[in-house]
């Protein structure tokens, strides 16, 4: 939803950076390479949070696309603003 946003921003697999968010054409779309197998990815922003996601590759590379938006969230009656797959 805010592609801009998360340019730069890097992505986490399975507590490892895996690389950063680019720009390629009108869309962010930056594709990591992992084994088969589950795997637990999420962002890394300077001002925002993220949840952590998991997912499913596969057996013989199958494509996942996560696509990222903002959502309010209340902790304790304080709203906080996260990374969401949307």
């Amino acid at each position: 939803m805010y592609p801009d946003e998360f340019i730069g921003s890097e992505v986490e697999i399975d507590g490892e950076v895996a690389g950063e968010l680019k720009m390629f054409g009108n869309a962010t779309r930056t594709a990591f390479q992992v084994k088969d197998g589950k795997h637990t990815v999420k962002i890394r922003h300077p001002e925002y949070a993220s949840e952590e996601w998991k997912i499913d590759s596969g057996v013989g590379g199958r494509n996942v696309m996560i696509i990222l938006d903002f959502q309010n969230r209340y902790v304790d009656g304080e709203s906080e603003v996260l990374i969401a797959r949307q």
